[in-house]
């Protein structure tokens, strides 16, 4: 399996099409840290494990363990977890497949557990949803663009609560509205009325307000937001359900016990026996919110942090919670090739007055400021590209999300080194920070942002003023291209 996305062996045994994904439980990772063996089982010899999790996949687990060193069991083997866990990190950073995700904080922390067993996220790593042999999970999706809710500088919080609002609405009428192709799909979207509320911009947002992307200020901000958009996505579920009624399956869940998402930190601090790396800080009124939830929610889930890689292409934004790859890149899609520049860079740059010295640099050094002595060092903070920022960073901004979205958060990580122990570093935080998934794992050896256009003295500058169109067209006309 893990072999499967390899490109060098038996062509034979590999996938090369295939998105492959591990779901990882508390159990592999705490033999991880101890450097205790992992048992391999014939799943026909142990088929009650998929249906487990937490304390009870752990005390089944070893049962079976007991069983195979007595003898009683015909097909197992062992190695150690730690090597299996440094194999798995291999085979990420070499194709950057397959995605590791966490089965236990994605059981433990769904609220409509009561439905069934979360199996597996989706391709994105961002939904989690109960599963079985009559329902198939079906998630609606939706990403408030955070700059848009910026005026003079200063983030608008009312426009923000009102665009969560809406976007809960909208979500729920997809569900009437949307068409099922089986109907374990339909089954399931309308006995739990998922919903996923995202975010993008993140990085764009925090270049307006003049944040560097990891400093303290912005993990509070993000923890901020996070809250305020959970709020008020979870009130406007529970006024669609005095208007429209709840879910089918809302007896049961942790709605109907009056928990929101941080309560079930709680539950995974316990089956873990040690607490959820993550502050639990709130602001808003969650104890009558608590109260709303018990008397009916709308929606089983209300939140998902999806990557939104096209979609913010489309709202003119950066993608999801991602820090940018670069701040001038190439971009490849069916209609040619695309200078990618980001605006607040060179709106800054401008202020500055310094743009027309450093265009051309910028370019050379692939899209990376550091090493450009005419930008200040400021300038230089704040537009840290994803290479340039700790992985922990990016995992902390993640656990602080996680811990108010009830599905998952797409997570991508950037890394610096390929040295199995410092992986291996990175992904167990990630774990003991709560998260429930990460995403594609990126790193710099083998990633370079293309040096896509040449410049001549007297017009250094003309392709990163010109719009993509003008600097993809490349004919005889066009007076940039030319």
């Amino acid at each position: 399996f893990l072999d499967l996305k390899q490109r060098s062996g038996d062509d034979s045994q590999r996938a090369h099409t295939l998105n492959t994904v591990l779901f990882l439980n508390d159990e592999f990772l705490r033999r991880v840290e101890a450097d205790e063996a992992w048992f391999l089982f014939d799943p026909n010899e142990t088929p009650d494990l998929p249906e487990l999790c937490g304390v009870a996949f752990a005390e089944r687990y070893r049962h079976y363990v007991e069983e195979a060193r007595a003898g009683r069991l015909r097909t197992y083997r062992t190695l150690k977890a730690r090597d299996l866990f440094h194999r798995m990190l291999k085979s990420l950073v070499e194709t950057s497949h397959p995605w590791l995700t966490f089965k236990d904080p994605g059981n433990l922390r769904c609220p409509i557990a009561n439905v069934g067993v979360v199996h597996s996220s989706n391709l994105c790593t961002e939904i989690f949803l109960p599963t079985d042999a009559g329902h198939v999970a079906v998630c609606n999706l939706a990403s408030v663009v955070l700059p848009r809710h910026v005026i003079d500088g200063d983030l608008q919080w009312d426009a923000l609560a009102s665009t969560a609002r809406l976007a809960v609405r909208h979500l729920d009428d997809v569900i009437e509205s949307n068409f099922y192709g089986i109907p374990e799909a339909q089954r399931a979207n309308e006995g739990t009325r998922p919903v996923g509320l995202g975010m993008m911009g993140w990085s764009d947002l925090l270049e307006k307000l003049g944040i560097p992307f990891d400093s303290p200020r912005a993990l509070d901000l993000l923890d901020r937001i996070a809250e305020f958009i959970s709020f008020h996505a979870i009130d406007a579920s529970a006024d669609l359900a005095r208007e429209r009624g709840t879910f089918p399956d809302f007896e049961g869940s942790d709605w109907s016990k009056g928990l929101v998402p941080i309560d079930t930190l709680e539950r995974l601090d316990a089956e873990r026996g040690e607490p959820v790396a993550v502050a639990r800080t709130t602001r808003l009124d969650w104890k009558t919110l608590r109260t709303r939830v018990a008397g009916g929610m709308r929606n089983g889930t209300v939140m998902a942090i999806a990557p939104t890689a096209t979609i913010s292409l489309i709202a003119g934004t950066s993608q999801s919670i991602e820090p940018p790859f670069a701040v001038v890149y190439s971009r490849n899609n069916i209609s040619g090739k695309f200078l990618e520049v980001n605006d607040n860079l060179v709106a800054r740059l401008k202020q500055l007055g310094v743009w027309d010295d450093v265009a051309e640099q910028i370019l050379l050094r692939r899209g990376e400021l550091s090493q450009i002595a005419e930008i200040p060092v400021e300038v230089k903070t704040l537009f840290r590209t994803a290479f340039e920022i700790p992985a922990a960073a990016l995992v902390a901004q993640a656990a602080v999300l996680q811990k108010w979205v009830d599905q998952g958060v797409s997570r991508n990580i950037y890394l610096t080194t390929q040295e199995p122990t410092s992986l291996a570093a990175v992904y167990l935080g990630a774990w003991h920070a709560g998260l429930k998934s990460t995403y594609y794992a990126f790193a710099r050896p083998s990633m370079h942002a293309e040096a896509t256009f040449a410049y001549d003295e007297a017009r250094p500058k003309a392709h990163l003023e010109a719009t993509p169109e003008q600097a993809a067209c490349g004919t005889e006309t066009c007076e940039v291209c030319q």
